[in-house]
């Protein structure tokens, strides 16, 4: 009888013991592959900041080109300056395009939608000062087309500056 109960009570603690290091290891497993997503999330998120910022700072490039080209009476620097913008536009075409490329929630859709319109009208002006500076148009047109692309760029600027506020919340 004594035994029955000794080997009764030894397997229930082993039982018990079992089962302990069952749920131990269950959970290390469920930390483990929480860790790992938390870590892609990171990373997915820095990376969609990282394009943004790479965005906005050939954003403000292409702007100095722009205005750099005023500053160049020489047609051969003007059209060198003209290329230096090209590059700075391809390089906000692949940031935006590796920002695509990551995916994007509701908000960060929205806000590309807007930046994408906004660029769009940008494109516009910004290509035509650029050919009017070419032309050696006059200041006064100059003056307007660039203020107009300022202003988009400006715009572009903030809503750039939200995707990067929604990333890092």
């Amino acid at each position: 009888m004594k035994d029955n109960i000794r080997m009764l009570v030894t397997f229930g603690f082993m039982a018990v013991l079992a089962l302990i290091c069952s749920l131990t290891a269950i959970s290390l497993q469920q930390l483990h592959a929480i860790n790992e997503s938390m870590g892609k999330l990171v990373e997915v998120t820095n990376n969609k900041t990282a394009a943004a910022n790479a965005m906005r700072d050939a954003l403000h490039l292409r702007s100095g080109s722009l205005k750099t080209m005023r500053l160049h009476e020489d047609l051969f620097d003007r059209d060198n300056e003209q290329q230096r913008l090209v590059r700075h536009a391809a390089k906000f075409r692949h940031a935006r395009d590796t920002l695509v490329t990551l995916g994007m929630n509701e908000k960060e859709s929205a806000i590309h939608a807007e930046l994408q319109q906004v660029n769009t009208a940008s494109e516009v002006f910004h290509d035509n000062a650029s050919a009017l500076l070419m032309k050696y148009a006059p200041d006064s047109v100059v003056d307007s087309a660039m203020e107009k692309d300022t202003r988009l760029q400006d715009l572009m600027t903030v809503k750039l500056d939200e995707l990067i506020f929604i990333e890092q919340e």
